[in-house]
């Protein structure tokens, strides 16, 4: 009910001083209504899109830091849901649909929390299908990004000229370089 008022008051007043109020409310809502990402997910797709239109059409806004920091968390929430529909089709043996989702996620979502995991099952739904070196691209960039990741545990030895064989170490017998937390995502 109250979503239908805002985006109704905001469809009439376009203009208004208040209409960043209204379409900020209407992101609300629809936050507040947002499912697990293992459900649907359109009142995240709502909310996210509101966020950005919000963000888009009124920079300045006082809503605009709220907006910008729940945006991010519902872009994450959508990567989620993406991710979760990923790995069911890795664990059905679907490696094709794999790694279409795996593949959307790091194309629309570079900035999503989980993108080690959707790299590590992107290799392995890779290496499935039978492209050991689109697998070791994969990896590599797993490795070279997110140097803690719990995943570097489960890769399989790199392929004797992958480039992964290399990160981490140093050119100087011995020595190893240091790892840092993360790179950029």
């Amino acid at each position: 009910m109250r979503k239908s008022r805002y985006r109704d008051f905001r469809n009439r007043y376009p203009s208004h001083p208040k209409a960043d109020y209204a379409l900020y409310r209407l992101a609300l809502c629809s936050d507040k209504q947002a499912e697990k990402p293992d459900l649907e997910q359109p009142n995240t797709r709502l909310a996210s899109t509101s966020y950005r239109e919000l963000l888009q059409a009124y920079p300045g806004s006082p809503y605009a830091a709220e907006a910008r920091a729940r945006l991010r968390a519902m872009r994450n929430l959508l990567a989620r849901h993406e991710y979760h529909v990923g790995h069911f089709y890795l664990r059905r043996g679907a490696w094709q649909a794999a790694r279409g989702r795996f593949d959307g996620i790091l194309a629309a979502y570079p900035d999503f929390d989980g993108t080690d995991s959707v790299l590590y099952e992107g290799g392995v739904a890779e290496r499935k299908l039978g492209r050991a070196e689109d697998a070791e691209a994969l990896w590599t960039r797993l490795k070279r990004d997110y140097p803690r990741s719990s995943f570097l545990r489960k890769l399989p030895p790199p392929l004797p000229d992958s480039p992964r064989a290399t990160i981490g170490v140093d050119a100087t017998p011995g020595a190893t370089s240091t790892p840092g937390t993360r790179g950029p995502g």
